[in-house]
């Protein structure tokens, strides 16, 4: 569950630590939009001329581990001053390779092998919606505790109906199925219903959500996804969100 503040528009070029979790969250809503359409065109078999997004210059970024492709193309990028390619596809890591990756650990019941190349807490600068996000997410854990002293069977239920209604209805029905992968059709005055019930879960407005899950499945496990499982467990289940860039230092 995510705080609704967001990241303001920023510059890439020159980050103390580049991530794309960063451009992701600091791009402007049209160019969000715009990344958007290309992962839509390109997951729908589009026509010839609306051509999808292609793989990223060069085989160097082909046939390593996730540790080395995530260097290289930090280093590619800035070393020639330019944005990270967030509307191209880079190639999916050599699983083989990454897990005999210097350092690299075994995910618990997975088979994935992760190397963690952003500092998650400490070593790293904090900026204010990276607090807002912590004090937002330790206040819902925080109310928790006082779920022995307020138990009570109609407060369970009250549980169940308001999880089915923002997060079965509003998140995985609206946000996901519908608006992210277009797998159904609905009325409009339905699919606006839905997406309000998305809204209630705290997860952020529709198009940045919608925009994230795509950009996430055009480069998933590589070093342009958003919350790589190569990052270890913790980041790609809510760490990510915990690191907003929005200065160009």
């Amino acid at each position: 569950m995510a705080c609704p503040t967001r990241a303001q528009p920023r510059a890439l070029v020159g980050l103390s630590r580049p991530r794309v979790v960063a451009t992701l969250r600091g791009t402007s809503r049209m160019a969000l939009r715009a990344a958007a359409v290309e992962v839509e065109t390109a997951e729908q078999g589009a026509a010839a001329e609306a051509p999808a997004p292609t793989a990223a210059p060069g085989p160097v970024f082909s046939n390593i581990s996730y540790g080395e492709q995530y260097d290289r193309l930090m280093a590619e990028y800035k070393a020639r001053g330019e944005p990270l390619p967030i509307k191209q596809m880079l190639p999916k890591p050599d699983a083989e390779k990454q897990a005999k990756e210097a350092g690299a650990t075994k995910v618990p019941f997975s088979s994935v092998f992760a190397t963690k190349k952003v500092p998650l807490f400490f070593g790293r600068s904090w900026n204010t919606v990276d607090w807002q996000y912590v004090g937002f997410m330790v206040a819902m854990h925080g109310l928790c505790l006082l779920a022995p002293a307020t138990f009570s069977m109609a407060n369970l239920g009250l549980f169940f109906v308001t999880y089915f209604i923002t997060g079965c209805l509003g998140i995985t029905l609206s946000f996901h199925r519908q608006l992210s992968h277009r797998s159904f059709q609905s009325p409009k005055w339905v699919e606006y219903a839905l997406a309000y019930c998305g809204v209630l879960a705290v997860q952020g407005d529709p198009i940045e959500w919608v925009s994230s899950h795509r950009y996430h499945h055009l480069n998933t496990e590589t070093a342009l996804d958003p919350h790589s499982p190569y990052e270890g467990f913790w980041w790609s289940h809510m760490g990510w969100l915990l690191d907003n860039q929005d200065d160009a230092g």
